[in-house]
């Protein structure tokens, strides 16, 4: 059986024009999809092949955040970062937050993510980089710009290059600790290294001093003179070792598991 439809052009309600201006609208309507499949498929794929898959934030953004707005765990989490890789950047009159993370710590950024979403426009992103004729790939994040992270621009920024706050002491916490371990720390054959290359030496002489006050932890300071310029390594020495841990323990995330032993303790784990 064949079934066929036909329209009387004759008919009321049913105009030529009417019918043109409907197929333009479908074919509209079709490119429109078509030029959103990519920005889609992207999307779907990082969220379903990630091996952290990352929440649908359905928070509409703050339009205004003060410092005192901002939760304690969520201060002591940025000032950890901040120690790390964080890059806080200044646009105009107010402060950004950039996460990035080699593709191998997806799951950390991911669970960075799903503390800072509230703050953020999009979900993380994955970009490919190309070094000495390889292609190296990273995921970040960034919030969106609030005057209340300006707080933290100017803690940790002078003439646009990171510092050492010279209050870090009654900043940083165990978890802060923790967080700056993850961010850029490693751990060695019997102690734990934090990379302050990009600080100065009295910076990193201060970090020394307020690990030990406020912690209690023995340091040392370690130099790699195969360099053009001298990195300073902040060291947690070996009879350190188990109160670090201590501290830290209760906020390491399973990927980072890793770093709360010694690296003699199993195998090449980088």
């Amino acid at each position: 059986m064949v079934m066929t439809t036909t329209f009387n052009m004759r008919s009321p309600g049913i105009r030529l024009h009417k019918l043109i201006l409907f197929a333009w609208a479908v074919v509209i309507t079709a490119v429109l999809l078509l030029l959103s499949l990519p920005v889609l498929a992207g999307w779907f794929s990082l969220y379903f092949n990630s091996s952290s898959p990352i929440p649908l934030s359905l928070n509409k953004k703050p339009k205004t955040v003060t410092l005192e707005q901002i939760p304690n765990e969520l201060k002591e989490v940025l000032i950890g970062s901040a120690l790390g890789d964080l890059y806080i950047r200044k646009r105009s009159k107010n402060t950004s937050l950039h996460f990035k993370q080699s593709i191998k710590n997806e799951p950390y950024i991911i669970h960075l993510y799903t503390i800072f979403q509230e703050f953020c426009k999009t979900t993380p992103q994955i970009k490919d980089a190309r070094l000495k004729d390889k292609t190296h790939q990273s995921i970040f994040f960034d919030t969106l710009t609030y005057e209340a992270f300006n707080y933290y621009y100017d803690l940790f920024y002078k003439n646009k290059k990171k510092v050492i706050p010279s209050n870090i002491e009654e900043l940083l916490t165990a978890r802060s600790l923790a967080y700056w371990a993850m961010d850029d720390g490693s751990p060695d054959r019997s102690g734990f290294v934090f990379n302050t290359n990009s600080f100065t030496l009295s910076e990193v002489e201060l970090l020394v001093k307020v690990l030990k006050n406020k912690f209690n932890l023995n340091c040392s300071i370690h130099t790699r003179k195969d360099m053009a310029i001298t990195p300073y390594l902040l060291y947690i020495k070996a009879d350190s070792w188990n109160k670090f841990i201590t501290l830290i323990e209760p906020y390491i995330i399973p990927h980072f598991q890793y770093k709360l032993k010694l690296r003699g303790s199993f195998k090449n784990k980088q």
